[in-house]
């Protein structure tokens, strides 16, 4: 009885630790027209298979602070990845599709989108604002003022997110703290597989100018990356058009490092180049 009593509550425990992992992770509800691919996506820290029985996503409206739809999640899992997808129809990987009328489902701000585990019978439209079974939930808007109601109600202590027609709402990296504001970033959709890191890449020389004496190691250029660190970084130089300047076909960025150098060699010739330009024209990427 005893060995049965320990196994029930280690498999509650293990239930639990799962659902903990569960977060809103990615949300566009602005884009241009009559915003038509509106999304909403979960994730479950990359379990994947997850039940979603007994959860279900409230939106809130800012301009009364209450809830104006629920969306019930029973019967639903999360796919391989751990990703889940409500949206409008056509999104990519969308699971629970919402017609979008004439003018789209999700409000555009300031609102909410929440989630619960509860009962969809617990938020009738313009149910206050409540914490009970409270999981994750984030606050936006689309460069509006601060809905303070929702913000101190829903996600105390955090930022008001700000939506464009052009890109979503995206924790990155996927997953993280519930509630954390500061793990959003906007990026161009991504709905039902992993968000995007963008890398921002720049170039400095060693000097603004090199002479036509100064041979293989004239100028030395360092690349440097923002972002994740844990994986190498490889980078394809192009010359604009200095044909008596050379650089390596691509260099690399090691894991773990922000930044790599590399030299600049002029080539012998009537006149010396100036280099007071950035000499790339493209440094594309890939990891």
């Amino acid at each position: 009885m005893c060995l049965l009593r320990t196994l029930f509550v280690t498999l509650l425990v293990f239930v639990s630790s799962l659902q903990a992992q569960l977060v809103i992770n990615e949300v566009d509800a602005d884009q241009a027209g009559s915003d038509t691919a509106e999304f909403i996506e979960l994730y479950d820290g990359g379990s994947g298979n997850t039940s979603l029985d007994g959860f279900v996503i409230v939106l809130y409206n800012g301009s009364d602070d209450a809830s104006y739809r629920v969306i019930d999640l029973s019967g639903q899992t999360t796919n391989a990845g751990g990703f889940f997808v409500v949206g409008n129809p056509g999104v990519p990987n969308v699971s629970i599709e919402i017609e979008p009328g004439g003018s789209g489902v999700f409000q555009n701000g300031p609102d909410a989108v929440a989630l619960f585990q509860s009962s969809p019978d617990d938020f009738p439209n313009d149910t206050p604002i409540t914490t009970e079974g409270l999981i994750d939930a984030v606050v936006y808007g689309s460069n509006d003022n601060d809905d303070f109601e929702l913000l101190d109600g829903l996600t105390p202590g955090e930022l008001q997110l700000d939506d464009t027609r052009e890109e979503s709402m995206s924790r990155i990296p996927d997953g993280g703290d519930a509630f954390a504001s500061s793990t959003y970033a906007l990026q161009a959709p991504t709905p039902g597989i992993a968000n995007v890191i963008t890398e921002a890449l720049t170039l400095n020389l060693s000097a603004p100018s090199a002479l036509e004496s100064a041979g293989a190691e004239a100028l030395e250029a360092t690349v440097s990356r923002s972002g994740s660190t844990d994986a190498a970084t490889v980078i394809n130089l192009t010359l604009v058009d200095f044909t008596e300047a050379r650089v390596p076909v691509e260099v690399t960025i090691p894991a773990g490092a922000e930044s790599t150098t590399f030299s600049i060699s002029v080539r012998t010739s009537s006149r010396s180049p100036d280099l007071s330009a950035p000499p790339l024209r493209t440094m594309s990427t890939s990891r």
